[in-house]
Formats: C-alpha cells, sequence, structure tokens
C-alpha cells in the first residue's frame, strides 16, 4: 500500500517514503486504533504507546520502500 501511495505522491526519495509512512500511521493506524480504545474506554496513554509502535513500522517500512 505504501508503494502506491508513494507512485500518486511521484517520488521515490527516502523522505518522500517517510512522508507516506507518515501520513499512512496518521491517517489508518491513528484512527482506528484511537476509536476502538476509546469505546473501550482504555488510557490515552496506552492508545498513543500502542499506535506508535505501527506508526513507527510505517514511516520505516516507507523509507524502505523509497529507496
Amino acid at each position: 500500500m505504501c508503494k502506491r501511495i508513494i507512485s500518486w505522491v511521484s517520488g521515490y526519495s527516502v523522505v518522500d517514503g517517510g512522508k507516506v509512512g507518515l501520513v499512512t500511521g496518521k491517517c489508518l493506524i491513528f484512527a482506528s486504533i484511537g476509536v476502538n480504545n476509546f469505546f473501550e474506554g482504555r488510557p490515552k496513554l496506552l492508545t498513543l504507546v500502542n499506535a506508535s509502535y505501527h506508526f513507527v513500522g510505517l514511516i520505516i517500512s516507507g523509507i524502505i520502500i523509497g529507496l
């Protein structure tokens, strides 16, 4: 999915890959985990920790694909 988004951005550099990972992480990961944890009544810090794991993974994936 990150590769398709990078092609839409029309850039294949490390920075472009990192930006795509950042946007993808914000839109997909924080939104889905945030909504689930909000309805389950979990603390905000736990939501941040759980989402950050995937968020960082997407940024790294975007950088690798951007190489």
